[in-house]
């Protein structure tokens, strides 16, 4: 998946003006503790919904991974779970987005499904390289997004919200 083009829809991991202003916490302190105050909530919706048991950080065996390129795994590590949190409805763009570095070489042996969490339910979508082709409507493109302070472009996986799964309604 090499092709990149350019989106013309305002992103959706932009941060409003609002939450620019400095605050006791730094913006990317907020924005850490947003994510794990969301994946602490997924955690057993996840195990409920799809079966099993799911880790982040800690695997029963002790073994830690704290810094892995995504959220939650089963206890084999055979299956890898993504959790991308929105501020915004999922009706609000026509494309989930994804860091394209969450998609590209991944390992074959595992099965990887992506979820996001917006304020109006949360909706996943296994990974599946027959599906996700530009043929589907699924593209790379560039989106600027704020990290450490700092504007930056990085790419980004662009999922048709067709596909969405709803994983819980609100």
């Amino acid at each position: 998946m090499n092709y990149v083009r350019s989106s013309n829809e305002k992103s959706s991991l932009r941060h409003s003006s609002k939450e620019m202003v400095s605050t006791p916490k730094s913006k990317k302190q907020m924005d850490i503790e947003f994510g794990r105050i969301s994946e602490q909530e997924m955690l057993p919706v996840l195990d409920k919904v799809f079966g099993e048991a799911h880790h982040k950080e800690t695997l029963p065996s002790g073994e830690t991974h704290e810094f892995d390129r995504h959220d939650f795994w089963n206890a084999t590590r055979t299956k890898k779970k993504e959790l991308k949190t929105r501020r915004i409805a999922h009706t609000d763009y026509s494309t989930a987005v994804v860091n394209n570095s969450k998609i590209i070489n991944q390992d074959p042996k595992i099965a990887y499904t992506y979820i996001w969490k917006y304020t109006d339910g949360c909706f996943y979508l296994d990974y599946d390289p027959a599906l996700w082709t530009e043929d589907n409507g699924f593209y790379v493109s560039m989106m600027k997004c704020w990290r450490d302070g700092q504007c930056e472009e990085q790419p980004v996986m662009n999922v048709p919200r067709r596909y969405l799964n709803t994983l819980v309604a609100v």
